[in-house]
């Protein structure tokens, strides 16, 4: 018998979580930075079950996210948009600002991470900034 070639291109499931900050430094106490996150399906597959970030690390207490502005995971907790699949290509964001706290020593590091879990494992990045 004859072998037929496979055509078939195999799954391949990855992921990019990309951060830029605005601004990219701030002149005084009190100035917000907000970070934005996209979460970018680069695989040929569907990535599915995305849930919503979750902060974490040494000083989350100085993050929030801003859910109103986000759009991966489901909506709920003030996140409007929902969604939790990503087609190939596809992309969706997640907002976090830095407000340090008063209570925060001046020119102090405070880091976070923010996670973001979905069929493909946790993507987690770093947030750092520093109290002035």
């Amino acid at each position: 018998g004859q072998v037929k070639p496979s055509n078939s291109i195999p799954k391949a499931p990855r992921v990019s979580l990309r951060k830029t900050a605005n601004p990219t430094t701030y002149s005084e106490a009190g100035q917000v930075v907000t970070y934005t996150y996209l979460l970018t399906n680069t695989g040929n597959v569907p990535l599915t079950a995305i849930a919503q970030g979750v902060l974490g690390g040494a000083s989350p207490a100085d993050y929030s996210i801003v859910h109103i502005l986000s759009s991966c995971g489901p909506a709920g907790g003030g996140q409007l948009a929902s969604n939790t699949t990503l087609n190939p290509n596809g992309t969706c964001n997640i907002q976090v600002q830095f407000l340090p706290r008063s209570t925060d020593p001046a020119n102090s590091v405070r880091n976070a991470t923010i996670s973001v879990t979905d069929a493909a494992g946790t993507q987690t990045s770093t947030l750092s900034g520093t109290a002035q």
